[in-house]
């Protein structure tokens, strides 16, 4: 099943469960890494496993008005899945005695992308914006395997291009190609041009 994501937003508000079943696999994921990075070192991963049940569950509640009110414009589906998990992840903290900000509401009084900066309500980032780590999470979670393996070795591991070819059996040339490509998606994802 290949569908863009209104179309698979679509779906799964109607309940198509070959629809729900590409969402989980495509942007549980997602959904993970934000719910783990945020409450981690907070709690058990029992707590993680409930907030992730919980935000799966706020896709299929109200005959899916989440998938709804998804608008493809503002950013991808898994943009909007990382927004959703984190207010249901603040929300958790909250109930559980964690203080948090007072400035966060919850996902019912707040639309999902506000929560992210500027360009998600169309306007460019400000040079020098600050992108949390549960933000990065969620857009390295939309890169391919190889895509990200590349990015890491690169950014986070400091390698240069030689070395990440040599440690991945492949040419230089298909390492500089598989970084523009990575970070072309980063770059959309978090809309820079």
């Amino acid at each position: 099943m290949n569908s863009t994501d209104r179309d698979l937003a679509d779906a799964c508000a109607r309940a198509d469960e070959a629809a729900w079943e590409q969402f989980v696999r495509r942007v549980g994921p997602v959904i993970w890494r934000v719910t783990w990075r945020i409450i981690g070192d907070r709690f058990s991963r029992q707590s993680a496993d409930d907030v992730f049940q919980e935000v799966l569950l706020r896709f299929l509640a109200d005959d899916g008005r989440l998938f709804r009110k998804y608008d493809p414009g503002r950013g991808s589906l898994e943009l909007y899945a990382s927004l959703v998990t984190r207010s249901a992840v603040l929300n958790h903290l909250r109930a559980n005695g964690r203080r948090q900000d007072s400035t966060h509401q919850s996902l019912q009084e707040l639309d999902p992308y506000d929560s992210l900066f500027a360009c998600s309500r169309g306007e460019p980032p400000e040079i020098g914006f600050h992108v949390e780590d549960w933000q990065l999470d969620a857009a390295l979670a939309t890169l391919a395997p190889r895509e990200h393996q590349v990015i890491d070795l690169l950014f986070r591991d400091g390698l240069r291009s030689s070395e990440v070819a040599l440690r991945l059996g492949i040419a230089e040339a298909t390492v500089r190609s598989i970084k523009r490509g990575g970070l072309a998606k980063l770059k959309k994802f978090f809309c820079v041009d």
